[in-house]
C-alpha cells in the first residue's frame, strides 16, 4: 500500500471519523503527535524582521534559479473524486 493510501486512511481514521465529538486540541494530538503548544510560535517570532527578510529572499532566490517543479506546458494528470452524501 502507498504511503500516501497509508497517510489518507490516518486522516480519515483520525480526523474526519469523530467529527464534532473531538476536541480540537485531542484532532492535533492525534495527528502530530504532541500536544499543541505556543512553542512553535514563540521560536518563528524570536526571529528579528531583518532575519526574516533575508531568509525569505534567500528562498526566492534559490526558487528562481531552480525553476518551476512543473515545466510550463507541461501536462499534469490529477484524478479528482467528489462524492456528496451518501456512502
Amino acid at each position: 500500500m502507498s504511503t500516501l493510501r497509508l497517510g489518507w486512511s490516518f486522516v480519515l481514521q483520525v480526523y474526519w471519523r469523530p467529527g464534532n465529538g473531538a476536541s480540537f486540541l485531542d484532532l492535533v494530538q492525534k495527528l502530530t503527535g504532541e500536544p499543541l503548544t505556543g512553542d512553535a510560535w514563540v521560536a518563528a517570532l524570536q526571529e528579528s524582521t531583518p532575519e526574516k527578510v533575508a531568509a525569505q529572499k534567500k528562498a526566492y532566490e534559490a526558487a528562481l534559479k531552480t525553476g518551476p517543479a512543473i515545466p510550463p506546458g507541461a501536462h499534469e494528470a490529477v484524478r479528482i473524486r467528489a462524492q456528496v452524501g451518501g456512502r
